[in-house]
């Protein structure tokens, strides 16, 4: 995700190897959680790479995914963003208003291509059991979040995957725009 000509390569890959692209699934963000701290303590920086990173990804992949959808008849766009997109965290600014602007950027790209029969929608875990939240959050940490957590619990990767199903299939053929949070209620 760092490299910007993957974007168009790997949908190039798929359409020479399937003759056509129909969902595309962009599941990269990533931050620095020791250098994305609050607004007045991150570097610029810092904050100009982990936003770069974070939406160049989804917007590149998807203006190269679209080309090939609208020649076939449409498709469905599904970007993973984060809960964090939505409510505001003590720390990782940087990694907050990446996520933000990609929620902005599914419901634009909805609105303008859904001429196309392109549908774009968003999928934003909250915390879920992933080996990256076990190796990188603490345990005391991950029990303060979880009071935040109405379920009372992590979601587990399947739950994500099955959000991203509904998003990619014809059960969903009249949808498009929508940021479906898969947080157990956090935020609320």
């Amino acid at each position: 995700a760092t490299k910007p000509e993957t974007f168009s390569s790997m949908v190039e890959d798929v359409v020479r190897d399937a003759g056509r692209i129909d969902v595309l699934v962009n599941n990269f963000g990533t931050s620095n959680p020791g250098k994305d701290l609050d607004f007045s303590n991150t570097d610029p920086q810092i904050f100009l790479d982990t936003v770069t990173l974070n939406l160049r990804s989804v917007f590149m992949a998807s203006q190269a995914a679209a080309k090939h959808m609208t020649k076939h008849g449409g498709g469905s766009i599904i970007n993973i963003s984060s809960v964090g997109g939505l409510v505001p965290d003590i720390s990782q600014v940087s990694y907050g208003t990446s996520k933000a602007a990609i929620n902005y950027l599914t419901k634009l790209i909805a609105v303008q291509e859904a001429k196309h029969n392109i549908r774009c929608n968003a999928v934003l875990p909250g915390m879920t059991a992933t080996e990256a939240v076990e190796q990188h959050l603490s345990g005391d940490f991950r029990a303060l979040f979880m009071r935040h957590i109405p379920l009372g619990r992590m979601g587990q990767p399947e739950e994500i995957a099955e959000a991203v199903c509904y998003f990619a299939s014809d059960a969903s053929a009249y949808t498009t725009g929508q940021i479906l949070t898969v947080s157990g209620g956090f935020g609320l």
